[in-house]
């Protein structure tokens, strides 16, 4: 593998589980409140799961699947790594200094690049992620 598609991989991380776990403890040593980050987080889960099984869209490398969980993670729309990436740049934003609002901005510029050069997804499915991402934060 090579320093290029190795630096992609390491942008996508940046919206993965791990990240969020990351995150979360993060939130906890701050003393921000991580109780509307799960709720942020355990939303854009099942809105993702129920938005994947109504409409499976195939990722632009199709995957198999033979289960029902399987089957979620074999769709593409929207990103979930978008829709991750997008929840911890905008609880950030509470409660960090206004002129570090670019820099998470750019994370979740980043996982959406590393999404589509992975080819996980197109462009449609990352802006979906992000998108509804942000519908969740506003509504609740």
């Amino acid at each position: 593998m090579g320093f290029k598609q190795r630096n992609i991989i390491d942008m996508s991380v940046l919206g993965g589980f791990y990240a969020s776990i990351v995150y979360l403890l993060l939130t906890l040593t701050l003393g921000w409140n991580p109780l509307t980050f799960i709720l942020y987080t355990g939303a854009t889960y099942a809105s993702v799961s129920i938005i994947r099984l109504l409409y499976h869209k195939p990722r632009p490398q199709p995957q198999k699947y033979d289960s029902f969980l399987t089957k979620i993670d074999s769709a593409s729309f929207p990103s979930l790594h978008c829709a991750r990436a997008t929840i911890i740049a905008l609880h950030a934003q509470q409660y960090v200094p206004q002129y570090t609002t670019a820099v998470i901005a750019t994370t979740v510029v980043l996982v959406m690049y590393s999404r589509i050069m992975l080819k996980k997804h197109d462009i449609y499915d990352c802006v979906a992620g992000v998108v509804l991402a942000q519908i969740i934060v506003f509504l609740l």
